[in-house]
């Protein structure tokens, strides 16, 4: 298998830089072929109808913690979290469970905005000839390399803002001492899942998928995406254990060091 860069024969990595984008930027971009606007979102709508028993583990999560039953504890996931409730009636309240009547309420939740590279992984370089038809040009190299590419990216991607805060461009908030930043890196395929999805009594969640969908919502794309086959690199900066959100929307890397790995 391979991993596959569409790209403008300008950006091609033989020039020896790459270009990694933001969640936010897919968000905001104006190309339509990479726009996504609710890159790294994902909305619950939960419609309970009649009494309803529920773990007060499971609601708190999904509320992360805005309305609370119980002495449980939310699971707490990085990031911004909305809820509204249109209706939420408690009739009972059990050691680890509650029970609400016609209970309705929406809930979103947003990653941290991060750096992503995307990819394509497929068997042949000419299957994404035509998933992106404003790219005309190509780079690729094994998929089996893509841990160590992981790697060496996330080490460019230190380097870059390290330099750029100490030229005063600043890609982290200027109280941010980049000597204490570290790269989180994770690389797997997407899932191409709906972002929204909905819940009734009939067919209530289990707590470990919606532990699932918000531990990897930065690796969930819609299915109309799903003949991109992308293969994502996500790079999360943290620096005492709190997640640095980036300050630009993009930076290029010098890629010089990944040249020996292009097919």
């Amino acid at each position: 298998m391979l991993l596959v860069k569409r790209c403008h024969t300008e950006h091609h990595i033989k020039h020896g830089t790459i270009k990694l984008g933001t969640l936010e930027e897919y968000r905001k971009t104006e190309i339509s072929q990479i726009q996504d606007r609710e890159e790294g979102l994902f909305r619950y709508r939960v419609d309970l109808r009649g009494q309803v028993r529920l773990p007060c583990e499971l609601f708190n999560t999904l509320s992360q913690g805005t309305v609370q039953f119980g002495n449980v504890p939310p699971i707490y996931y990085a990031g911004r979290h909305h809820s509204q409730f249109d209706h939420l009636n408690m009739i009972s309240l059990n050691g680890n469970y509650v029970v609400v009547q016609d209970a309705s309420a929406s809930f979103t939740r947003e990653s941290p905005n991060s750096f992503i590279y995307c990819m394509s992984k497929v068997k042949s370089a000419d299957q994404t000839r035509n998933m992106f038809s404003e790219y005309k040009d190509f780079w690729c190299f094994k998929a089996g390399d893509a841990g160590e590419l992981a790697f060496r990216i996330g080490r460019m991607l230190l380097n870059k803002i390290r330099d750029s805060q100490k030229q005063g461009i600043y890609v982290l908030p200027l109280h941010v001492d980049t000597n204490d930043v570290s790269v989180l890196i994770q690389h797997e395929c997407v899932a191409y899942i709906p972002r929204h999805l909905s819940f009734t009594d009939s067919e209530i969640p289990k707590l470990d998928d919606i532990l699932h969908t918000f531990a990897d919502t930065a690796f969930i794309k819609p299915p109309e995406f799903s003949h991109e086959k992308e293969y994502r690199f996500h790079y999360t900066l943290v620096a005492h254990g709190q997640i640095i959100e980036p300050l630009k929307k993009f930076l290029i890397l010098d890629a010089r060091q990944l040249l020996q790995y292009v097919r």
